[in-house]
């Protein structure tokens, strides 16, 4: 019944076509395209505004590293690239001032994203050192809830499993 029901919407839209010339298609797939790009600009701006937002609040951040702790997680690649298009259109307007304190803001950034991936390292390498794999469990379940395991840590031991099965062991 299915393929019945394909080839009678072929034969539905190719009678449409055949009616209203194809432009009545035409102009709502046109106008449905046109409505997913506004949407797709509207979310771009709104996420711009955020990350511009959040730029603004760790510039005026009393203790930027500690602000920056706080709100690492907001933190992503297209934040820092925000960053560097504000620095970049400092430098351009002349402004040194501007563009030291936003490479203050890139730079505790990273100095952040270093401390979170040692951190991330010496635990998973207690998870890693303590035996096998039912003490590896039950070492991070223990870790787990003394909330140590953070995204982080998460996220080395993905990347440790994938380099692990890229080079043939199990799982």
């Amino acid at each position: 019944a299915q393929p019945v029901e394909k080839d009678d919407k072929a034969v539905l839209d190719a009678m449409r076509s055949m009616q209203f010339g194809a432009t009545e298609m035409d102009e709502q797939k046109a106008a449905e395209a046109k409505a997913a790009e506004e949407a797709a600009k509207q979310a771009e701006a709104d996420a711009r505004k955020t990350y511009e937002t959040l730029l603004g609040v760790l510039l005026t951040s009393e203790d930027l590293d500690a602000t920056v702790k706080e709100r690492y997680y907001e933190c992503d690649y297209k934040f820092l690239e925000t960053c560097e298009n504000v620095k970049a259109t400092a430098a351009e307007s002349g402004d040194d001032e501007g563009v030291a304190r936003v490479q203050a803001v890139i730079d505790s950034i990273s100095k952040e994203a270093a401390a979170q991936i040692e951190a991330a390292t010496a635990v998973l390498g207690k998870v890693l050192n303590a035996g096998g794999p039912g003490l590896m469990e039950s070492e991070m379940a223990k870790l787990c809830k003394q909330g140590k395991v953070s995204s982080a840590v998460l996220e080395l031991l993905e990347a440790n499993i994938q380099a692990a099965t890229a080079a043939g062991a199990a799982e």
